[in-house]
């Protein structure tokens, strides 16, 4: 057999071997997409907050950290007893498959960084804990997807792409390194997990912009980098 044959030979083995390699790759990232959505659910809570017969409704996911932890939003958990911000008197988590409520506490926040670590008094019911994947490795046009309690109205699953993997936006000369979205989100969705395609948390829907009117930008949300809320809970806990 002469060079060039053998050489042809060894091309045609090499794109054999890398298609047979690429079809298995996708083999096994859509079964990994396809079952994280259970668990996702399952990781999820919505959030009510009230005092005074008052209540504000918000999202949170939780984490494995000796027990179960819910990560949300600081903003969502405090509101102005009409001297200063203070934590809500009741917080209260519940599931997606469930009516039962389940007390939490507020154990750490900060409102500059708009994370809050919660805890349950009381679980006694299946639950999964969500993973914190890696926000650094994100990509413009990343398929991403969250879970919100949308206006109050239970958990809803939504999607859409990464418009920047990392902004710096200024709230209140607060500058806030965050991952913006196209998700549409509504009042509710804050403190609701981001996901990646493989359904590792790289993010918590935080906010979104208004015009110099008032109107929400469509087209628009931000989200806190999930390196940023590992680094808070290393802190903390």
């Amino acid at each position: 057999m002469n060079n060039r044959k053998v050489a042809a030979l060894l091309i045609s083995s090499v794109i054999i071997s890398s298609a047979i390699t690429a079809v298995l790759f996708e083999y096994m990232h859509k079964d990994r997409i396809k079952d994280w959505r259970g668990n996702a659910f399952l990781g999820t809570i919505e959030i009510v907050c009230s005092v005074s017969g008052n209540s504000t409704y918000g999202t949170g996911f939780i984490i494995d950290f000796g027990g179960p932890w819910v990560v949300t939003n600081a903003h969502g958990v405090l509101y102005n007893d009409g001297t200063e911000m203070t934590v809500f008197p009741s917080i209260q988590g519940r599931f997606y498959d469930s009516d039962v409520m389940y007390d939490l506490t507020c154990r750490f926040y900060d409102s500059e960084e708009d994370i809050a670590l919660l805890s349950f008094d009381n679980l006694d019911r299946l639950w999964k804990p969500l993973s914190l994947g890696d926000s650094s490795k994100l990509r413009y046009g990343d398929k991403v997807f969250t879970i919100g309690n949308s206006r109050g109205n239970g958990l809803a699953f939504s999607s859409g792409v990464v418009s920047i993997p990392l902004i710096n936006v200024i709230i209140f000369d607060n500058i806030r390194p965050s991952v913006q979205t196209n998700i549409p989100i509504n009042e509710g969705n804050s403190g609701g997990p981001v996901f990646d395609e493989c359904g590792e948390v790289v993010g918590m829907m935080s906010f979104r912009m208004r015009d110099q009117h008032g109107e929400v930008v469509q087209g628009t949300s931000f989200a806190i980098p999930s390196n940023l809320i590992k680094e808070y809970i290393q802190k903390s806990l």
